[in-house]
């Protein structure tokens, strides 16, 4: 590997994993994705250098790499739509040239704005404070069945709410 393909890796590899990682809602996929898109990328280099916007050309490769995974599982993606996630790769590229960069965030956290108390409060407890269905399903009085049901509710509506809020455009 190159000089230059390695700092391309370091610049990006964070935000490609957070990428896969939003697609994905699994760490352990979204690092072979990472893996697999950066591998892509090494090969498509040799044949297409010249790359102009390389970062959203890896989270188109991305993208790419994480439907054909869900294809090959016949699973669709658990947090975003092929559509939202078109939408969200437009809203970051902007981001990266100047743009709206607060479009995503502000749309999210409308979205969870929108969400009820107890939910809100599920959402904290698993993403912020990274507690188990079981934790949570202890702090709440819920059972790890109800939780994980609750959990993909919220994000299915966080998913529609998304996809409405990006499917306005600014």
């Amino acid at each position: 590997m190159n000089a230059v393909f390695e700092e391309t890796v370091k610049l990006h590899q964070r935000m490609i994993y957070q990428y896969s990682l939003s697609l994905t809602g699994n760490h352990f996929l979204a690092e072979d994705i990472v893996q697999e898109t950066f591998v892509t990328a090494w090969q498509k280099l040799q044949t297409e250098p010249g790359v102009e916007n390389m970062g959203a050309w890896l989270r188109a490769i991305t993208r790419r790499k994480v439907f054909e995974e869900f294809r090959k599982l016949n699973r669709h993606p658990l947090c975003l739509a092929e559509d939202v996630a078109l939408r969200v790769e437009k809203i970051q590229a902007s981001s990266e040239q100047g743009g709206d960069d607060d479009r995503l965030s502000h749309v999210l956290h409308h979205c969870f704005d929108q969400l009820a108390e107890h939910m809100r409060q599920i959402v904290s407890m698993r993403y912020g404070q990274r507690l188990s269905a079981i934790e949570i399903g202890e702090a709440v009085g819920k059972s790890q069945d109800n939780v994980n049901m609750i959990l993909s509710r919220i994000r299915g509506k966080l998913r529609e709410c998304m996809a409405k809020g990006l499917a306005v455009e600014p």
